[in-house]
Order: C-alpha cells, then sequence, then structure tokens
C-alpha cells in the first residue's frame, strides 16, 4: 500500500490540499524562441592571456 492511498482513506481533507499545492507547482513556464537563444549563448567563457597564462574573463 502506498502513503498516498493511506493518506486518502484516513485523511481525506489533508489528502486533497497536498493534491492541489502539487498542481500549483506543476505549471511550465513558457520561453520564446530568442530567449532560449539568449540562455544557451550566456554560457560561453571568454579567456585573456595575462603573464603567459590565460585567465577566464567572463
Amino acid at each position: 500500500m502506498k502513503i498516498g492511498e493511506i493518506i486518502k482513506d484516513k485523511q481525506p481533507d489533508v489528502y486533497r490540499k497536498l493534491n492541489k499545492h502539487e498542481k500549483k507547482e506543476r505549471k511550465q513556464e513558457h520561453l520564446s524562441f530568442y530567449d532560449i537563444q539568449e540562455l544557451m549563448q550566456g554560457g560561453i567563457h571568454v579567456y585573456k592571456r595575462h603573464r603567459g597564462a590565460f585567465r577566464q574573463i567572463k
């Protein structure tokens, strides 16, 4: 027997509250193509030479 089934049998009001809370968290954020492209380009690292060694700038 799963925990959800036990709570549903013994405390139905608590079970309903938990399910409502879970459904609210499932909403996904809609990102446009431009937003996704901008996020993917944000991880580019830039290196510069300083005293003969490469240093990461960004």
